[in-house]
């Protein structure tokens, strides 16, 4: 299984304005508007270089200033993805989430930080990573762990929730693999939710990966695993992909703080 790291960034830095020509970094303010209760109609269908760029929805920036990484730590566990974790924030006042994808031996995805936490956190003797392992297993002999039906029935029984996806894997193969599934199961129980789901992207192909497996209504651009990205290269892809909210890490912040206020 490919991994990578996943310094504990997701904390939106800036937030990229209306008006392009502006600072590059600059929060978009809009009314908090209550979720659709009817499924997106496709975006603008448009690839970065094109004239025409998505017109994606920002509105759940207003729901909270932070993420709850992981579904939000629980008693010291951090990165549990669990069931127990998102019901505890969401009583605390969270409504911005963010989970990570990982794929299991049988292909299902399954929400886990890292093959690691599965060794060192779900099992002591090195089962394999079977969806039905990894769903009888419990986060630090806790915290019931969660594929993606479960985390889909529990947006639609919590409507206010917005979703921030964190795959665990750069491939188109597996990137589709995933996001088929969810879309897939969400049709079934109930398509709106999909209108939930903000989709983070690594570099700028992906975005194109992922809007082929369904027109996603939100979609982030996280700067970490592109190691290549420059203020120019940022600001012209927002430009025209209509990508506005960038998560980057406070160090590479610091380090181009001035270009990127430049632009």
């Amino acid at each position: 299984m490919k991994e990578k790291s996943h310094p504990i960034l997701i904390t939106i830095i800036i937030i990229l304005g209306i008006a392009f020509c502006s600072a590059l970094f600059a929060v978009i303010s809009q009314n908090l508007r209550a979720p659709s209760t009817e499924v997106s109609e496709p975006t603008t269908p448009a690839i970065p270089g094109e004239s025409k760029p998505y017109n994606f929805d920002y509105s759940w920036t207003d729901s909270s200033p932070y993420i709850a990484h992981a579904l939000g730590g629980i008693f010291g566990s951090n990165y549990s993805n669990s069931y127990e974790g998102f019901l505890l924030n969401y009583e605390l006042g969270q409504r911005l989430f963010e989970a990570d994808f990982n794929l299991t031996e049988d292909g299902d995805v399954v929400l886990l930080h890292t093959e690691e936490e599965w060794k060192n956190r779900l099992t002591s003797n090195n089962r394999p990573l079977t969806t039905e392992n990894f769903l009888s297993a419990l986060y630090d002999n806790k915290f019931h762990t969660m594929d993606y039906r479960t985390l889909v029935d529990l947006m639609i029984s919590h409507p206010d929730v917005y979703l921030i996806t964190d795959s665990k894997y750069l491939d188109q193969a597996n990137i589709t693999k995933e996001f088929t599934q969810i879309v897939a199961y969400a049709k079934e129980k109930d398509p709106s939710v999909l209108n939930r789901f903000v989709i983070q992207i690594y570099y700028p192909e992906m975005l194109d990966y992922v809007m082929e497996v369904y027109p996603w209504k939100s979609v982030i651009y996280t700067l970490y695993q592109n190691p290549d990205w420059t203020p120019e290269s940022v600001a012209n892809f927002a430009k025209e992909s209509g990508v506005k909210v960038i998560t980057i890490h406070f160090a590479n912040y610091s380090r181009n703080r001035q270009a990127l206020e430049r632009r």
